[in-house]
């Protein structure tokens, strides 16, 4: 079975960057331009990891990442931050596992992570 995942960012050479990265890495990804279409997309799928940027237009990544949190089918969800926005860093209280990075992060960290934390083979 194939994994899954979502990269939501409103910029789109980063959703361009980390989604080549993870399909690389064996991961369908669907993407997200803001808030609003993240959240549509999870109401009806469960993906492995979330790149989610907090900078978002509609609705942002702060109240997406409540969603997230609060939706039962995503409990088992690996969110991982990537914002230029560095005011939520110790402010967000992020489940075992999630992560938060400021921007810029390069896509080799996020890959060493994800390889780490999920089993991902590197190749």
């Amino acid at each position: 079975m194939a994994r899954y995942a979502l990269v939501v960012d409103d910029d789109t050479p980063s959703r361009k960057i980390y989604g080549g990265m993870l399909s690389k890495l064996g991961f369908d990804v669907t993407e997200a331009v803001d808030g609003e279409q993240a959240i549509a997309l999870l109401k009806g799928s469960r993906p492995e990891v979330i790149l989610l940027d907090l900078l978002l237009p509609k609705i942002n990544g702060v109240q997406v990442l409540d969603f997230i949190y609060s939706t039962p089918h995503l409990n088992a969800t690996h969110v991982i931050i990537i914002t230029a926005h560095t005011s939520y860093k110790h402010t967000l209280q992020l489940r075992e596992g999630d992560r938060y990075y400021t921007k810029p992060v390069p896509a080799s960290e996020i890959r060493e992570y994800l390889i780490e934390i999920l089993e991902v083979s590197p190749y």
